[in-house]
């Protein structure tokens, strides 16, 4: 199934695997109540790439009854954890245009492994096992604003699609090794290092992080050596605070994210920097380019 995807910056093999480990992941969430799918599957390309209807096409014909699209991701309420208990697969749409306690009330979602709420026109509330696992797709490459990590995500930018109107799929023999897989103890989850690998390459889908920019810009780490400086997240945004509005925490993850090395002491935490100088600020910002 995954080899009707070409896609753009990833290995194609390791994209396969991937998508492997994620379905077999959707058929264990559904057989065992307490394991939930928690990766969510995106596929990020321009419109008419076929995108939607391969995700519309990922479940078998007698099962698509259970496979849902949310078409409008501005909230998320009650109506939307219950949708988590009665279908198999929900895909939302134009994930891209998620604004981000949006996105982060969409990952939180994946982890939580029963719903407790009351359905509409009911008296009480119902306590049902999480079932469904989430796919996504949209435009823009640039959607995790969330700095606090993005491992939940699998994107993947769409170079092309095979025509899944025209395509053939086998699906007896792609649920039947995938069920295979689960009972013979495959690991359906990912390591320590996979995990690396997907937050490497999500890098490229996240937007413009104005701390980091900051940072770059006017600080970098010491090498060979260097005697550094060490500065506080407060003393950063102090110095700053003016300029842009960040808080000492997305300081600190910036920093963190960067490896400037963490000085721990009696007095604080510390971090070890270099002020850029006034010629390295300038070179550091690229010239302006002319429109064609």
């Amino acid at each position: 199934m995954a080899r009707q995807i070409k896609v753009k910056g990833f290995d194609q093999l390791k994209f396969q695997e991937m998508f492997r480990r994620w379905l077999v992941a959707m058929v264990a969430g559904v057989l065992y109540p307490n394991v939930v799918n928690q990766a969510i599957f995106v596929l990020i390309g321009k419109q008419g790439c076929y995108k939607s209807s391969f995700m519309g096409k990922i479940l078998p014909p007698c099962l698509r009854r259970y496979y849902a699209t949310k078409l409008d991701s501005s909230s998320f309420n009650k109506d939307d954890k219950l949708m988590l208990t009665e279908y198999m697969l929900i895909n939302v749409e134009e994930i891209d245009c998620m604004r981000p306690q949006e996105l982060s009330q969409l990952k939180a979602m994946t982890t939580v492994t029963y719903v407790n709420e009351r359905p509409a026109y009911g008296r009480n509330r119902v306590h049902l096992p999480h079932i469904a696992s989430i796919c996504a797709t949209g435009n823009n490459p640039y959607f995790l604003t969330d700095d606090t990590g993005n491992r939940r995500w699998l994107a993947f930018e769409v170079d092309s699609i095979d025509n899944p109107w025209a395509t053939e799929i086998d699906y007896d023999g792609v649920y039947a090794q995938a069920y295979g897989l689960l009972n013979s103890g495959f690991r359906y989850w990912f390591n320590d290092e996979e995990v690396k690998e997907i937050n490497r390459n999500n890098k490229r889908f996240e937007s413009p992080n104005p701390a980091k920019e900051l940072l770059l810009t006017y600080y970098r780490k010491p090498v060979d050596g260097e005697k550094s400086i060490p500065v506080t997240s407060s003393q950063i945004v102090a110095r700053f605070g003016g300029a842009v509005r960040l808080s000492t925490a997305q300081i600190g993850r910036a920093l963190r994210d960067l490896e400037f090395k963490l000085k721990h002491t009696r007095n604080g935490n510390f971090w070890l920097v270099v002020e850029r100088t006034t010629d390295e600020i300038r070179n550091n910002i690229p010239e302006a380019v002319e429109e064609i």
